[in-house]
């Protein structure tokens, strides 16, 4: 009964938190079409992304594997088909983490 009430809050907690289902989701710009890397700027951890800029700051998920920030700047390319574009927006700025995408 003990992990039944304990599991209910859990998810209880889980889902009521303000920033859970809002902040990690699916950019709805680029939902299943594909989009272009138009630039990558290594010494700013940034990249443009079909005219909107993502920064870099943690790990991201490209295809299903995790690859250091670093690591992600040299996976992509100038000019490379991406879909699935995963971000969540950080800061008082709210500017967009990439968090994950899918290379074509």
């Amino acid at each position: 009964m003990k992990t039944l009430m304990t599991a209910g809050i859990l998810v209880f907690v889980l889902t009521a938190s303000p920033g859970w289902s809002q902040d990690y989701l699916p950019d709805p710009d680029t939902v299943s079409r594909k989009v272009t890397v138009d630039a990558i700027y290594p010494e700013e951890s940034r990249i443009v992304i079909d005219d909107k800029e993502y920064y870099l700051t943690g790990p991201v998920v490209i295809n299903g594997q995790e690859i250091p920030a670093g690591g992600v700047l040299k996976v992509l390319r100038q000019g490379q088909k991406l879909s699935n574009i995963v971000a969540e927006r950080q800061g008082q700025d709210g500017v967009l983490v990439l968090k994950g995408a899918d290379i074509l």
